[in-house]
């Protein structure tokens, strides 16, 4: 039952959804332009780069809340730090499904990487903190989002194998279903057709 209700509420928080906020500001829904995918690196390439720190403050910020609040909670159960971590990693994989697949957008949302961002911050802060600014340097090394994602994943698959079975398995989950939903931008890379970082920052 608890599992039920853990990945429940995850669910319902990862449909809030920074680009709401973004519409409700610019005037201009995320899912009608640009690649139709309601997350930052969309709203920086059709609204400029305030908009897109704005959706991802969200999409960070919704995790990170989701995560310590039921981490304070779980501080007070009588229960082992692998339960707590099992805990911690369900929310954080309900939080991100909600966000990729809300259920208000016809499940079709976001590909969670601000969210996968928060919730691994909020579960470890110096693993987060360290994948995050791989991320960043990979990101604008490379010039593409998506290869610095995929070293931000290696070192979150890494170091989830140290907090048992059902992390690990969700993490590897995680993966799989952010590969899936960035093929395309995959394919983009290889056609050099996907948006360079650096360009999309020269936006307004």
């Amino acid at each position: 039952m608890i599992y039920f209700i853990i990945s429940s509420i995850g669910y319902f928080i990862g449909c809030i959804h920074g680009s709401t906020f973004a519409n409700q500001l610019s005037g201009v829904n995320l899912k009608k332009v640009g690649s139709g995918n309601a997350g930052a690196s969309n709203a920086t390439l059709q609204l400029g780069w305030k908009y897109g720190v704005l959706v991802a403050l969200i999409d960070i910020a919704k995790a990170i809340i989701a995560i310590l609040v039921l981490r304070y909670i779980l501080n007070s159960w009588y229960i082992t730090s692998e339960q707590i971590y099992d805990y911690l990693y369900l929310l954080a994989f309900a939080v991100i499904i909600g966000h990729n697949f809300p259920f208000h957008m016809n499940f079709k949302g976001g590909k969670g990487t601000a969210s996968v961002i928060g919730a691994f911050i909020a579960i470890d802060w110096q693993m987060g903190l360290l994948a995050l600014a791989l991320f960043i340097v990979i990101s604008i090394t490379s010039n593409y989002l998506i290869i610095g994602l995929l070293a931000f994943y290696s070192v979150l698959l890494s170091v989830s194998c140290s907090y048992g079975t059902l992390p690990t398995l969700l993490t590897v989950l995680l993966f799989f279903i952010t590969f899936c939903l960035h093929i395309p931008n995959i394919k983009n890379v290889v056609a050099n057709t996907e948006p360079k970082v650096r360009q999309a920052f020269r936006r307004h």
